[in-house]
């Protein structure tokens, strides 16, 4: 006989009913465009972008996650593309798989939750630490012909100092000179033109596979810097003397993707 809790129990009801509704509507016409993810080194953090669009109205309060990343809310997703960013931490070298993506949302009253799982076709690239190390321990052999060619900057032989210019490696700054206050220099080293460098697995003894590949990393990294025409040597795997982007990549793709298996004991 009470009216007054009739009628709130059946517009609890409705809100609930309602909410239903609305809650699973607010994820459904979702789409993800794309989802990709730039290649790390290891110790770093593996940021996934992910984009998505509303196929028609505006969708609001989604979230989304991988089961190793925070959760990102997304107040507003209408038809123009909005990028997701999920940040992993990269701990060890290889390809590095997300697992499924989940999109969430309590939209609109937070009584109710809808839940998807959307497996992603992604992975990031996860390089090996660089280890700073002296990179003429790690070459096979130089090219023979290179006698009698230009020299020009490099990262070999010491040639003396110069005074500092913008944009040049903190680590080439000579500190004891600037300590003495002779100003900032810059110790300068001198390369062959025609000099070839092979980083060589063999060239390491008594240290452990993943050492290995982290000392390689910085001697590939240092010698792209300077421009050196270099090459890879590891088990299995000859990557030829060349230069530039496409081959550091290379070089490095390798390097992250090396098997322990395949080296000899």
């Amino acid at each position: 006989n009470n009216n007054l809790g009739l009628l709130l129990a059946f517009l609890l009801g409705s809100m609930a009913a309602a909410s239903l509704l609305h809650t699973y509507r607010n994820l459904r016409g979702l789409e993800i465009i794309s989802a990709a993810a730039r290649p790390v080194f290891a110790g770093e953090t593996a940021a996934y972008e992910v984009q998505v669009r509303a196929e028609d109205f505006p969708r609001g309060a989604v979230c989304f996650s991988f089961s190793q990343s925070q959760v990102v809310w997304q107040d507003s997703i209408t038809h123009l593309p909005r990028r997701v960013s999920l940040r992993i931490p990269a701990h060890r070298r290889g390809r590095q798989a997300p697992g499924p993506l989940r999109v969430e949302t309590r939209y609109p009253l937070g009584l109710l939750r809808a839940v998807a799982h959307i497996s992603l076709d992604i992975h990031c690239l996860v390089y090996p630490k660089p280890v700073s190390g002296d990179m003429a321990a790690l070459q096979k052999d130089a090219s023979s012909g290179s006698r009698g060619a230009k020299e020009v900057a490099g990262i070999d032989d010491f040639k003396g100092l110069q005074p500092y210019l913008p944009g040049q490696p903190p680590e080439h700054i000579y500190w004891k000179a600037f300590s003495r206050g002779q100003g900032l220099q810059v110790k300068q080293f001198a390369e062959n033109v025609g000099a070839v460098t092979v980083f060589d697995w063999n060239s390491m003894r008594g240290v452990g596979v993943e050492h290995r590949l982290s000392r390689l990393c910085d001697a590939v990294l240092k010698a792209d810097r300077f421009n050196l025409i270099y090459g890879l040597n590891l088990p299995g795997v000859l990557i030829p003397p060349a230069a530039g982007n496409h081959h550091r990549l290379n070089c490095l793709k390798a390097l992250a993707l090396f098997k322990p298996s395949a080296a000899p004991l």
